[in-house]
Parts: structure tokens; C-alpha cells; sequence
């Protein structure tokens, strides 16, 4: 298995600023809704929400018919659900990158 190279420090620290970003911009979405206004209301802000983080933080997220990708600052995460599963993703495999690592 290889190993992973480290995060530099410009990437942890935009690491740790893209998490709390991408945490408030989901605790801010829309629940989701059965009627068509309130399903409409969520993916405009999704799609909005998208390209905020990609103009502020430099992600690359993509969004087709198979899932999403969410890149940047040396995490990959993806998500066969939706956007906010592979952000959500891409937050914990952040946190575990900026863990400390531990010496076996």
C-alpha cells in the first residue's frame, strides 16, 4: 500500500477554513421537500452553493448522473447520492487528513 504524502501547510490550513465553510453552507441548506417549490428551492441553492465554494475555496466539485466529486487542498471525496454527500464526505476525509498522525 503507498503511502499518502502529507498535506502542506498552505493545504491544511485551507483545509481547516474549507470545513467550516462547507459545515455552515450545509447546516444552511434547505430540508428537503415532497412538493416541487420546495425541491426547486434546494437545488437552486445547491447549485448556488456550488459555485461559492468553488469561486472561494478553489474546489473542483462535479455533479452527473452517477455522483458527485468533490477536489481540493489534497482531498478527494465522492458521493453516489448528491453534492452535499460528497461535500459531507469530503469534510470527514479533511478532518482525517489534518488529524495528527499516529505512529504504529
Amino acid at each position: 500500500m503507498s503511502k499518502r504524502r502529507e498535506l502542506t501547510w498552505i493545504e491544511r490550513r485551507d483545509c481547516a477554513l474549507a470545513i467550516d465553510m462547507i459545515e455552515r453552507e450545509l447546516a444552511a441548506m434547505p430540508a428537503f421537500a415532497s412538493d416541487a417549490d420546495g425541491w426547486l428551492a434546494r437545488k437552486k441553492y445547491v447549485h448556488a452553493m456550488m459555485d461559492r465554494l468553488e469561486d472561494l475555496l478553489g474546489l473542483t466539485i462535479e455533479d452527473n448522473w452517477n455522483g458527485a466529486v468533490v477536489r481540493g487542498n489534497g482531498v478527494r471525496a465522492t458521493s453516489t447520492s448528491s453534492v452535499s454527500g460528497a461535500l459531507q464526505n469530503w469534510v470527514t476525509a479533511a478532518k482525517k487528513r489534518l488529524a495528527p498522525a499516529v505512529s504504529s
